[in-house]
């Protein structure tokens, strides 16, 4: 059982720079790492603050659980919020290993080779951070953007790090898309969505977490004049399309193949579209407004050409199935359905059951027909994550509970509470490697 470790000594500061911008329309590049020097710190055992004067606000906790694969990725690599690792067995005795102040936010972590990477809010900014999965010592941390601000008091970053080759790819709640090399943390390139492409911030920050395929990124900038949604070399940051008017919501979108045809899956603040991906022509469209744009759930493919979006503020979600015929995408209405209003976190798939967050009601949804399994009280509005046969879920009160994934009734299998004092707990849990972050 591993002790508690916060910040640890030798700490390496990536600062943000701002190096002449390149031809490729606003984007800064540069290659050369600027190194501020190691510091001595070790928050909760000097006196003094963090590094950066920030108080740590936001808390890792990791559990020793078993094994898992690579969580590269927003909701893991598939993006479907699902791992294949059973964690049952292990769940009620699952220890601490360590916890890390990384300031305020409710991004989520990646997980990769022994390190994590996540991002956080200070006084001074907003940071991409890299740490040691095995003692959480801090490896290297990157300012990203002038701290995110926001105007009911929810601040810290949103949009989870993605992991892509040997860079990471991380979005600041201001607009600030950036992309650093993975080891160091140097800066290879940065573009404001704001100032560069007349991108629209939405009123609770950007907050979907880019896509990254085959060395592009797809990423909701919520501009007018048909930038709402950009397609970025990820080498360098060139435009190669943009397409679209909406808002920006704050879902992320998902590569999908539906109806025959590979096509990126975005839910913005018109609804659901589907793209193509090599030129950002608009497929098909499924039209789903939300009060204050709160279009904020993943788009959950359900196989058999079905997507499932939701969103809250007393919408519900429904279920659509693409078609196509001779060269024309249609997507049709399945089924809809009040009782899965996901405000926030993405529903999760398992054996023809949605489970998720009707608002605060945890739920199970038959997805053939949109009907109502159960419902239980008592997290607030959660989160949840698949491992195996069972779901994590994350309560709003950062307690966490394993659950069964039982069609007929709610199965509580075990809890964990820990001291955390980071309440509200809004950020889906990753799983990687035998640890719950």
């Amino acid at each position: 059982m591993g002790r508690p470790l916060a910040w640890l000594p030798a700490i390496t500061d990536v600062e943000d720079h701002e190096p002449e911008p390149c031809r490729n329309q606003g984007v800064h590049m540069d290659d050369a790492p600027r190194w501020i020097g190691n510091r001595e710190h070790a928050c909760g055992q000097l006196d003094g603050p963090c590094p950066g004067g920030g108080k740590p606000m936001m808390w890792m906790l990791w559990m020793a659980l078993g094994w898992a694969g690579d969580w590269p990725d927003w909701l893991g690599p598939n993006r479907d919020a699902r791992s294949p690792e059973d964690i049952s067995r292990g769940f009620g005795s699952a220890s601490v290993l360590w916890r890390s102040g990384v300031g305020l936010g409710y991004a989520g972590s990646v997980l990769q080779n022994g390190t994590v990477w996540t991002t956080g809010t200070d006084e001074r900014g907003d940071w991409l951070y890299a740490l040691n999965a095995t003692d959480g010592a801090l490896k290297w941390r990157h300012r990203l953007d002038r701290p995110y601000q926001d105007s009911m008091g929810f601040e810290g970053t949103r949009a989870t790090p993605v992991l892509a080759g040997d860079v990471v790819v991380a979005l600041s709640g201001e607009g600030t898309l950036v992309v650093v090399k993975r080891d160091t943390g140097a800066r290879v390139w940065s573009v404001d969505l704001v100032k560069t492409y007349g991108g629209v911030r939405p009123q609770w920050g950007y907050s979907g977490t880019p896509l990254v395929q085959d060395g592009v990124i797809y990423v909701a900038a919520g501009g007018a004049a048909g930038h709402a949604l950009l397609a970025l070399r990820l080498t360098d940051g060139s435009l190669i399309w943009h397409a679209g008017d909406d808002g920006a919501a704050y879902s992320s979108p998902v590569m999908a193949t539906l109806a025959g045809t590979t096509q990126v899956v975005a839910f913005v603040s018109g609804g659901a579209v589907g793209l193509e991906p090599a030129t950002g022509r608009e497929l098909w469209r499924f039209p789903w407004e939300t009060s204050y744009d709160v279009n904020a759930a993943t788009p959950l493919l359900l196989g058999d050409n079905r997507v499932f979006i939701a969103s809250g503020y007393g919408s519900g979600g429904v279920a659509l199935r693409v078609t196509q015929s001779e060269g024309i995408f249609r997507a049709e209405q399945l089924w809809r359905s009040k009782r899965m209003k996901n405000r926030m976190a993405t529903s999760v798939l398992y054996k023809g059951t949605l489970y998720g967050f009707n608002e605060s009601r945890l739920t199970a949804l038959d997805v053939s027909n949109g009907e109502e399994l159960w419902g239980q009280d008592g997290f607030g509005r959660g989160t949840v994550l698949g491992a195996g046969d069972d779901v994590v879920v994350l309560g709003e009160n950062c307690e966490l509970a394993l659950i069964r994934t039982d069609r007929k009734a709610f199965r509580r299998i075990g809890n964990l509470r820990h001291d955390v004092s980071a309440e509200p707990c809004w950020t889906v849990p990753s799983l990687s490697d035998g640890v719950l972050v």
